[in-house]
């Protein structure tokens, strides 16, 4: 049992193929309320301003805005006292590597000064070594033309005690060697007998 009626039934119905159907296209319709579409949000864009929440719900919005402002004052009041204990524990580290520095610029000084009075120090002794060398040099030659001397006034069989006293004088640091000088200065030199007169008689 179907719902269709038989044509033949007899009631007026006409058969039309699917490409006899005449399509309504409402195209005033979808016009008419694209136009409504763009007028509405022509005039959301435009009063946008006089339209938002804060005027609806203006206490709300200025209690909120209050809380804000509260909120970021007390932040910017805790970010201030840590910057401010953060810059105070920098103050004071900087005020004591600058100390640091000041006594270390001192100390450098200090040092300097002791190691110029030491390099002053060093060349006096230098040139006082340079000179004992010469004064030593000086000495021995001394000692050596006397030597030479009491070596030729022996041949000669003269007194030489002038020369032996000098020469004691020259050397005082050597104990053997001044008791050596002693003893020579108790001898007579002009009773010794040379060997040429030994080899003569």
């Amino acid at each position: 049992m179907s719902n269709n009626k038989d044509p033949s039934s007899g009631d007026n119905f006409i058969e039309l193929d699917k490409d006899q159907f005449k399509k309504k296209t409402n195209i005033k319709r979808n016009l008419i309320f694209l136009t409504f579409c763009a007028l509405l949000l022509f005039i959301i864009f435009y009063f946008k301003d006089f339209y938002s929440v804060e005027n609806f719900f203006p206490l709300k919005t200025n209690n909120l805005q209050q809380d804000n402002k509260i909120a970021e004052l007390e932040l910017e009041s805790k970010s201030s006292n840590i910057n401010n204990d953060l810059v105070d524990l920098l103050d004071l580290k900087i005020n004591k590597l600058s100390k640091e520095i000041v006594d270390n610029n001192f100390k450098i000084s200090e040092l300097n000064s002791k190691i110029l009075k030491l390099r002053q120090k060093n060349e006096i002794l230098e040139k006082k070594q340079k000179t004992n060398i010469k004064f030593i040099n000086a000495e021995k030659s001394l000692i050596l033309n006397s030597l030479l001397h009491i070596k030729n006034k022996f041949k000669l069989r003269k007194k030489f005690n002038e020369e032996l006293r000098l020469l004691s004088l020259r050397i005082e640091d050597k104990p053997e060697i001044k008791m050596l000088l002693i003893d020579l200065q108790d001898i007579e030199v002009m009773k010794l007998t040379t060997t040429e007169r030994l080899l003569d008689t």
